[in-house]
């Protein structure tokens, strides 16, 4: 079993393997023939977030399923899970998901 490390700096070597953690609601992409959906662990998610939907329609008709996570960023880049879960829980469409 893999153990996660603390440090106090970045840095690289071949004895590690890295991870980044985004702070997020976890997601499936599916495409099939003629569709994309995105399906979170309890529901559909194509109306909450349709410019990720949008997003992978070039992935349609290749059959392809995608694990990944949904994530709001802040002005930096980095995830903003308070920005998510208002998003999810209003149904508003910004500040925009990837």
């Amino acid at each position: 079993m893999e153990v996660s490390t603390p440090c106090s700096g970045p840095f690289d070597g071949d004895d590690w393997l890295f991870n980044v953690e985004w702070d997020g609601s976890r997601c499936l992409l599916i495409t099939d023939a003629d569709s994309v959906r995105l399906q979170g662990e309890t529901a559909t998610l194509d109306q909450r977030f349709p410019e990720i939907a949008t997003a992978a329609r070039f992935l349609a008709g290749r059959g392809a399923v995608l694990d990944g996570s949904i994530c709001v960023l802040d002005r930096q880049g980095r995830p903003d899970l308070p920005a998510l879960s208002r998003r999810a829980m209003t149904g508003q469409r910004e500040p925009a998901a990837v």
